[in-house]
């Protein structure tokens, strides 16, 4: 069966407040494709990408644009460039692994890392322990996302909501609010484990405010995140245990980095692990 492909000419438009960009597709992708949300393989002037036609609050469907892809063509949102693309099928199962498979987190709460980590949390205040989460969670796992999702700023605008609560300037109901509209976003990301894994590490982490223990929750979702990133898919699973123990070590260490000594009013964590 042949594959259509489709070329157009579109705009680099620039994400508002972020440093992501994307194009607009100038036609009907649902009357195209017969879905709305469509994988596919797209180059810009002959640089592959391989992303997906989505609606993000835009009146049409949209590509994003990598930074790394802009550099590489010497454009900049507000420039035209060239667009070819054709939908892709999901990728098949490698080395008799299937995606479906992979943990959605890493880690055990028996670990001696994860045990360290827990020990620390109980002296620390919510405060502390959400700013804390927040920090790792911007620095760590939202780059995953973004690579992936240019375009997409609804992390960021979350993330940015949940700063601004924990540094007092905001009511912990905008918080609920921001932590509702964005609970089904990991769902969308079922094709791409360590996305989808960054998603849930920064969903978490903004959680702690509202509940504590997330600032564990958050630690299992980014070691998968940054193992399946950096590691890829195939790996074997003694490979991600040992890449989560030393995801797990650098949390902890900089979970140390900010300490508050002789902490008066620590948080009252109850582990269901």
């Amino acid at each position: 069966m042949t594959v259509k492909e489709y070329a157009f000419d579109a705009e680099i438009q620039k994400v508002p407040d972020l440093d992501g960009a994307y194009v607009e597709i100038p036609f009907d992708v649902k009357e195209a494709f017969g879905k709305g949300r469509v994988l596919v393989h797209a180059s810009f002037y002959g640089v592959p990408y391989d992303g997906q036609l989505v609606k993000m609050g835009t009146p049409c469907h949209i590509l994003g644009m990598r930074k790394d892809i802009r550099a590489k063509i010497g454009k900049q949102p507000g420039d035209m460039v060239h667009v070819t693309l054709r939908e892709r099928e999901k990728a098949p199962s490698k080395g008799g692994r299937k995606m479906a498979k992979l943990r959605k987190m890493l880690g055990r709460a028996d670990d001696p890392e994860i045990q360290a980590l827990m020990g620390k949390m109980e002296t620390q205040s919510k405060v502390t322990l959400a700013r804390w989460a927040l920090g790792c969670v911007r620095k760590r796992y939202l780059p995953v996302y973004a690579e992936a999702c240019p375009a997409d700023n609804r992390l960021e605008e979350l993330l940015r909501t949940a700063e601004e609560q924990a540094a007092g300037k905001l009511p912990l109901v905008r918080l609920k609010e921001a932590l509702r509209q964005a609970r089904n976003l990991p769902g969308e990301l079922e094709e791409q484990p360590a996305v989808q894994a960054a998603a849930r590490a920064v969903v978490t982490a903004c959680g702690v405010m509202q509940t504590p223990t997330n600032a564990l929750g958050f630690v299992f979702y980014g070691a998968a995140a940054r193992a399946y990133h950096q590691a890829g898919l195939t790996a074997s699973p003694e490979e991600y245990d040992r890449m989560a123990a030393e995801e797990f070590r650098a949390l902890g260490e900089s979970l140390e980095q900010v300490l508050v000594p002789e902490e008066p009013n620590p948080a009252r964590l109850k582990w269901n692990c």
